[in-house]
């Protein structure tokens, strides 16, 4: 199966994101709107699949996740 690894992104790992963005089981922890724990940093996909289920680890989810970051960036 696949597995997120965030250690593996590489503009992630460059600067001080990485260790500013707060993990559980090796998935970012988000809030209602995909967004990390960096303000301004969002994850989708397989990323949101454990804080959003499985369904967001699917390009289907792409409309949705695009919603929920939009309201997000429109505030």
């Amino acid at each position: 199966g696949y597995k997120v690894d965030l250690e593996r992104v590489g503009f992630l790992t460059a600067g001080n994101l990485f260790d500013r963005i707060e993990r559980r089981d090796g998935f970012p922890v988000l809030d209602e709107s995909l967004q990390t724990s960096v303000p301004g940093l969002f994850m989708t996909s397989l990323a949101a699949s454990r804080d959003f289920g499985l369904f967001f680890a699917f390009t289907a989810a792409v409309r949705a996740s695009a919603r929920l970051v939009g309201r997000a960036l429109g505030e």
